[in-house]
C-alpha cells in the first residue's frame, strides 16, 4: 500500500484532520522518500499493466553505510520481479505482494523498519538501526579508549575530602597516633538508621514519602548526630583527652621554596628560644602550636598534638636522609646545621648520615622497614624489601631478611585462610618464610633479578609451595603441636603392658621407615580406642600425619579427626576383585596419602576384603609413582 492511499484512508476515518496539511505531507514524501517513491512506482505498475506475479522486496543488508542518508542504488532497495516471489538467495525481511496473496510482515530489526513505521520521522526513507552497525572506533581498533587518555590529569590535594590523598593523610595521622599512644582500645564506627525519631517524624508529615525517597533528610540527620558524637569525643571528653595530628607537616623539601613553613619554623623558634633546643622536628608540636593563619610556631601551655613527618621513599634521595636527620638533630637553626656533625659541615644530607653512623651495618635500611612497619600492610612492605634489595646498597641482606622476615610474612596465614577455606588454620615458620620468599622473588623477577643474586637470603622451595598449597595436606598437619604432646605425654603413662607392646612396635616401624601391617584385636571396651588415641597424638604433635580412619561412621567419630574408610579413599560403592579406589596421580590426596607416616583402621573387619584389596592396589599405585620420582 503506498503512501498517498494511506492517506486518504486516514482522511475518511479521521474528518478533522486539515486535507491541506495532509496533501503537503504526501507530496512531500512522494518527492523526498525513497520508499515511498518505489511502493508508489509498483502501484503504477499494477495499475497499467495487467501483471499479477509482481512483488517488491527490500534487502535486508547494504553495501553502504546506513547511519547517514546515500542514495541507494535499485539492487539495494527494491526490485521488481516477476515470479512466484520465491527466494533466490540472499536474506529477505520484506516482501511485499500483490492484494490477493496476502500481506507479510516486517521484520523489527530490518533497516527499513522504522522508516515504513514512522514516515515523518524519517521523511527521506533513511535507515533505522540494523544488527550489523559498526562501533565507532571499529575502523581503529589500536586507538586508546581507557578512561585515563581523556581529558586532562587532575591530582586531587589532601585537602580534597575524600580523596586518595586525604584517606592517606588520614590513616598516616592515625598511625602516627598509634604510634605515640600504642594501639587503639576502641574502633569506633558510626552508621546511619533511617529509622531515627528525626527522620521518621520528619516524612510522617509528607505523604507517600520514605526515607529512600528523601536522602538529603537522611543525610542533614547522619551530619547532625555525627557532629554530636565528635563532640562528645573531643570537646566534652567522655573518654579522657584528646590528641590530635600536628597540622601541615608536610615532605619538607616540597615546601622548602615557601618564605615560611612548619619545618623554617622550627628552626626560628630554635634561634629564639632556648626551650626548642631540646626537641626534635618530630617532637616540635607536642610543645609548640603551628598558627597556619600567622604561619609560626607558638608555645603551648598543654602539648595535645603529634607530630609526623611524610613517609619519604629511599629511592627519593637527599629527601629521604633529610627525613632521617629530622628524627635525631636537635636546636638547628638553618639547613647547614642539619647537615653539621661534630663541627663539620657536610656537602650532603646522605654524608651527614654517614657521618653519624646511621648508614653504617645497614642502619637506614633496617631503620625504613621498622618506621614502614607502622602503616604499611605486608604487600608494602614486600615491594619496600624489594626495591631495597633492587636499588639500594645493602652489605648484609641475609641479617636485613632475617631481621624483618615476619613483618613481610604477617598477611600469610590470612590470605592462605581466606584461599583454602580454613578457619583455623596455622602456618609454621619456614611456610611463612617460604611464601614471602616466594612473593619477593616474583618482585624481583619483574626486574630480571632473582634472590639468587642477594648472598644469604635462603630461596623458596618448591616442595614447600606445593604443600602449603594442598588443603589436605595443611589439614593434617593443624594441630597445636604443645597441647598434642602434654596428651600423649598423659596417655602414654595410661597404656597397659600389652598396649605398650603394641604401642611401641607402631612407633618403631613408622620412626625406621621400615612399613608394616599391624592387626590388634580385642573386644569391646579393651582400650582399642584409646591405643589409636595415644598413637595419633605422639605422631600428629611431631609434625607427622596420621589417617584415622574408621568402617562405620559412629567409630570414626571416637577417633580424632576421623573420617570413614570410603570418604577418605574413595573406595567404590560397588565391589568386585578389580576394583580401584578412586584416586588421581597427583591428586592432592595422592599427595598426602606419600606423606602420610600411619595409617589407623578401626573396625576394620566390618567392610568386605574387596576394599582392602582396592586399597592396597591404590596405595601401591601411588607409592610407585613417587618411588620412580
Amino acid at each position: 500500500m503506498c503512501t498517498t492511499l494511506v492517506m486518504k484512508f486516514i482522511i475518511e476515518l479521521t474528518h478533522d484532520l486539515d486535507p491541506e496539511i495532509v496533501d503537503g505531507l504526501s507530496k512531500m514524501l512522494s518527492e523526498n522518500n525513497q520508499l515511498a517513491k518505489v511502493f508508489k512506482m509498483a502501484r503504477e505498475r499494477l495499475s497499467n499493466v495487467e501483471m499479477h506475479l509482481v512483488s517488491v522486496r527490500l534487502i535486508g543488508t547494504h553495501s553502504k553505510d546506513g547511519r547517514q542518508y546515500n542514495l541507494l542504488s535499485r539492487n539495494e532497495l527494491a526490485t521488481l520481479i516477476v515470479g512466484n516471489g520465491e527466494s533466490e538467495g540472499g536474506q529477505q525481511d520484506v516482501i511485499v505482494e500483490e492484494k490477493r496473496r496476502g500481506l507479510r510482515r516486517i521484520s523489527e530489526n530490518h533497516p527499513s523498519f522504522m522508516a515504513l513505521q514512522y514516515p515523518l520521522l524519517f521523511p527521506y526513507g533513511e535507515d533505522g538501526f540494523r544488527i550489523d552497525i559498526p562501533h565507532r572506533d571499529a575502523e581503529s581498533t589500536t586507538r586508546d579508549t581507557s578512561p585515563a587518555s581523556i581529558g586532562q590529569r587532575v591530582f586531587l590535594p589532601s585537602s580534597f575530602t575524600t580523596g586518595p590523598r586525604y584517606m592517606v593523610e588520614n590513616y598516616h595521622d592515625a598511625m602516627a597516633i598509634c604510634r605515640w599512644a600504642g594501639p587503639p582500645d576502641l574502633f569506633i564506627t558510626f552508621t546511619c538508621n533511617p529509622k531515627w525519631q528525626e527522620i521518621t517524624e520528619f516524612l510522617a508529615d509528607i505523604l507517600g514519602q520514605g526515607s529512600e525517597g528523601r536522602p538529603d533528610v537522611v543525610v542533614r540527620v547522619f551530619k547532625l548526630k555525627l557532629d554530636e558524637l565528635i563532640r562528645d569525643l573531643t570537646t566534652r571528653e567522655h573518654f579522657g583527652q584528646t590528641i590530635e595530628d600536628h597540622e601541615h607537616l608536610d615532605a619538607v623539601l616540597e615546601r622548602v621554596g615557601q618564605k615560611k613553613t612548619t619545618l623554617t619554623e622550627w628552626m626560628t623558634a630554635n634561634k629564639l628560644y632556648a626551650e626548642a633546643h631540646d626537641l626534635t622536628y618530630v617532637d616540635f608540636p607536642t610543645e609548640w602550636r603551628w598558627l597556619s593563619d600567622e604561619r609560626k610556631e607558638q608555645k603551648t601551655k598543654i602539648g595535645t598534638s603529634i607530630g609526623r613527618i611524610y613517609f619519604a621513599h629511599p629511592a627519593f634521595g637527599e629527601k629521604y636522609y633529610l627525613r632521617l636527620l629530622l628524627n635525631i638533630v636537635k636546636g638547628a637553626t638553618c639547613f647547614e646545621d642539619i647537615k653539621t656533625v661534630g663541627g663539620i659541615i657536610h656537602p650532603t644530607y646522605k654524608a651527614a648520615c654517614h657521618a653519624l653512623g646511621l648508614l653504617i651495618g645497614d642502619n637506614e635500611w633496617h631503620e625504613c622497614l621498622h618506621e614502614a612497619v607502622i602503616w604499611a600492610t605486608s604487600t608494602q612492605l614486600r615491594n619496600l624489601f624489594a626495591t631495597i634489595l633492587l636499588f639500594c646498597e645493602v652489605s648484609d641482606p641475609k641479617y636485613l631478611w632475617e631481621k624483618h622476615w615476619e613483618a613481610l610474612s604477617d598477611d600469610t596465614t590470612h590470605r592462605q585462610r581466606q584461599r583454602l577455606g580454613i578457619a583455623n588454620l596455622s602456618l609454621t615458620k619456614e611456610q611463612l618464610q617460604n611464601y614471602a620468599l616466594y612473593e619477593i622473588e616474583k618482585l624481583l623477577n619483574i626486574e630480571n633479578r632473582s634472590l639468587i643474586d642477594y648472598h644469604g637470603i635462603p630461596l623458596p622451595d618448591a616442595t614447600l609451595l606445593q604443600d602449603s598449597g594442598n588443603r589436605m595436606v595443611l589439614e593434617e598437619q593443624n594441630y597445636d603441636t604443645q597441647s598434642l604432646a602434654r596428651n600423649a605425654c598423659d596417655l602414654e603413662n595410661g597404656l597397659n603392658a600389652e598396649q605398650r607392646n603394641v604401642y611401641d612396635n607402631i612407633l618403631e616401624a613408622v620412626y625406621h621407615n621400615t612399613g608394616k601391617l599391624s592387626f590388634v584385636y580385642g573386644s569391646g571396651g579393651s582400650g582399642k580406642t584409646y591405643l589409636w588415641k595415644a598413637l595419633i597424638s605422639k605422631l600428629r604433635s611431631e609434625e607427622h600425619i596420621v589417617l584415622a580412619v574408621a568402617s562405620l561412621g559412629i567409630s570414626a567419630l571416637l577417633l580424632p579427626l576421623g573420617r570413614t574408610a570410603h570418604s577418605r579413599f574413595k573406595i567404590p560403592m560397588n565391589l568386585n576383585e578389580n576394583s580401584c579406589c578412586s584416586i588421581e596421580q597427583g591428586s592432592d590426596l595422592a599427595e598426602l596419602i606419600h606423606k602420610t607416616k600411619l595409617i589407623i583402621w578401626d573396625e576394620a573387619p566390618m567392610v568386605h576384603r574387596y576394599a582392602f584389596e582396592a586399597v592396597d592396589r591404590t596405595l601401591r599405585d601411588i607409592m610407585q609413582l613417587y618411588s620412580k620420582g
